[in-house]
């Protein structure tokens, strides 16, 4: 029939399988338990070893997750957004937009040019498409810098018995924060008095200092403005060499 009966092991050699059950004769595999990996060769270099490596992983990335305008304006269609409304990280999160949010949002344009309404974004980081289509139609986007414990505490404030300060960014968050206020979205990250203060004494001593040296600040980039000025040529500095003392 279709199911056979297993073959008895170990009970005499008449069997066929006795003594040592067809597992040979000492070593690993005559071993309870005794099994090969399938990718051993023998102590020989194993292949990934042999292969070319190349690039690398990044470590420490934030790595935000994606939605495009489509599903935002599917979501409000169905009536879990209310467009009349902010629409925040965790009104996305709740209304089922993602599983869990780690890093941020940031909001793609696909599907941009169905948007016939004005909306109120407040995300981690958005498109220019997103921003300026939504400026179109009389709508805002604010950027907020969140850490991942504070992005935790906005989601499921339920979680926190007090709430957290706001965190302080480091020099290259903040460059990623204005980078993305330069197309033209609305930005807000906490920064220490001192070093608003420290900012504000640098611009003012070098903009005295540019005064005392004649220059202007910003400098005039208008057409024609060099073309008085006397341009001299660079001196050239010929190094001498002692010959004699190089032969010795």
């Amino acid at each position: 029939g279709a199911r056979r009966t297993a073959k008895r092991l170990g009970r005499g050699h008449g069997t066929g399988k006795g003594k040592t059950a067809g597992r040979g004769i000492k070593g690993q595999t005559a071993r309870q338990g005794g099994k090969v990996k399938l990718w051993l060769e023998g102590g020989q270099t194993p292949l990934q070893d042999r292969l070319p490596k190349w690039g690398f992983n990044r470590v420490n990335t934030d790595i935000f997750n994606y939605i495009n305008m489509s599903q935002i304006i599917y979501l409000i269609k169905k009536g879990r957004l209310d467009k009349n409304k902010t629409i925040t990280i965790r009104d996305l999160y709740e209304a089922g937009a993602f599983k869990s949010v780690k890093y941020g949002v940031k909001v793609l344009g696909r599907g941009v040019d169905k948007l016939d309404f004005p909306l109120n974004l407040e995300v981690s980081d958005a498109s220019t498409s997103v921003i300026n289509a939504i400026k179109e139609k009389g709508g805002s986007v604010k950027c907020v810098y969140r850490t991942s414990l504070k992005l935790k505490e906005h989601i499921k404030p339920y979680k926190f018995a007090f709430e957290l300060q706001d965190p302080i960014p480091t020099p290259k968050m903040v460059k990623r924060m204005e980078l993305i206020r330069e197309r033209g979205a609305e930005v807000v990250y906490s920064q220490p008095e001192w070093v608003q203060k420290e900012i504000e004494e640098g611009r003012k001593i070098l903009k005295e200092n540019a005064q005392l040296d004649g220059f202007q600040i910003p400098a005039d980039r208008s057409p024609g403005v060099g073309a008085t000025r006397i341009r001299k040529r660079r001196v050239k500095l010929i190094k001498e060499i002692n010959y004699d003392l190089a032969k010795h």
